[in-house]
C-alpha cells in the first residue's frame, strides 16, 4: 500500500541521518539520536506492530512486564498526576474498566510522576489498574516508547500487537470491544 511505501521510505531516510550525519547536532542533541528515536517508533509503535516490552515495578514494588498480559486486549496508559489531561481521563477510564470488567481486557498505566507522588496519587484515586511507575517524563519507558504527549493511549490485541494508538476518548469503547471480538470474547 501507498502507507507502506511511505512508512519504507521515511525508515529509509531517517536510517541515512543515523549513518551519514552522525556528528550532526541541533542546540547540542545529536541529530541522528532524534532520527535513531524516529526509526523506533515508525518500526515499532505504529499500528500492526508488535508492542515493545515494558518491565518495571508498580507502586507496591511489584516486578511484571506487558508480555504477562499476552492472550487479552490491553489498554495502555502513559499519565501523570501532573498532566490536566490526564485526570479528565481517569474518570472515562474507571467508567471502561467497570463496563468491562467481566471481561478479558486489562487496562495497564505508565506513570509518569516521582515515585513517591505516584503512590500517594495511586492510593488516593480511582485507578484500579496496575500501573508501571517509570519515575518522570523521561524515565526508561516513556523514552523507549517515544512520547511526545500525555496522556497517550495504545490498544493491543491479545497477541501484544497495537491496533489503535491514541483513539479518541468516544472511539475508546467500540476499539476495546473490536479487540474483544476478534478475541472470540
Amino acid at each position: 500500500t501507498a502507507r507502506d511505501q511511505e512508512r519504507e521510505r521515511a525508515a529509509e531516510l531517517l536510517q541515512r541521518v543515523i549513518t551519514d550525519f552522525a556528528g550532526v547536532t541541533i542546540q547540542g542533541f545529536p541529530v541522528a539520536d532524534q532520527a535513531a528515536a524516529l526509526l523506533f517508533e515508525i518500526e515499532n509503535l505504529t499500528v500492526g506492530a508488535l508492542a515493545p516490552e515494558i518491565e518495571g515495578e508498580d507502586d507496591k514494588g511489584q516486578r511484571f512486564k506487558l508480555s504477562d498480559y499476552r492472550g487479552r486486549p490491553v489498554l495502555l496508559v502513559f499519565w501523570g498526576d501532573w498532566c490536566h489531561g490526564c485526570h479528565g481521563l481517569q474518570p472515562v477510564l474507571a467508567e471502561l474498566a467497570a463496563a468491562f470488567e467481566d471481561k478479558s481486557i486489562a487496562i495497564l498505566g505508565v506513570n509518569t510522576d516521582d515515585p513517591p507522588t505516584a503512590r500517594k496519587v495511586l492510593a488516593a484515586s480511582p485507578v484500579s489498574w496496575r500501573c508501571w511507575l517509570d519515575g518522570s517524563t523521561s524515565g526508561p519507558i516513556t523514552t523507549l516508547w517515544n512520547l511526545h504527549h500525555f496522556p497517550t493511549l495504545y490498544v493491543l490485541d491479545k497477541q501484544g500487537r497495537i491496533v489503535s494508538k491514541n483513539p479518541s476518548l468516544g472511539g475508546l469503547r467500540p476499539v476495546l470491544e473490536e479487540a474483544l471480538a476478534a478475541q472470540g470474547n
